[in-house]
């Protein structure tokens, strides 16, 4: 049997989409990129319990906004 790699990545990127976009300025569409937040302790904590390594990219607009989320990925 062959071993297998994976490799993980996730891209934390909030609200950095819509943010300073052309495309709308629709406090309902902008505020999709909020729920990201609530994805991240909880892909955390499955990584976690799963002994899984894996890395996140983060643009600098949501490290600013979210630091203490970019903190428990580090």
């Amino acid at each position: 049997m062959r071993d297998l790699n994976i490799c993980l990545t996730f891209d934390f990127d909030g609200m950095a989409g819509w943010i300073g976009s052309d495309r709308t300025n629709n406090p309902s569409v902008i505020s999709r990129g909020a729920f990201a937040a609530v994805a991240v302790p909880r892909v955390l904590r499955v990584l976690r319990q799963s002994g899984v390594p894996a890395s996140f990219a983060v643009p600098g607009h949501t490290a600013l906004a979210f630091p203490d989320l970019v903190a428990q990925i580090r």
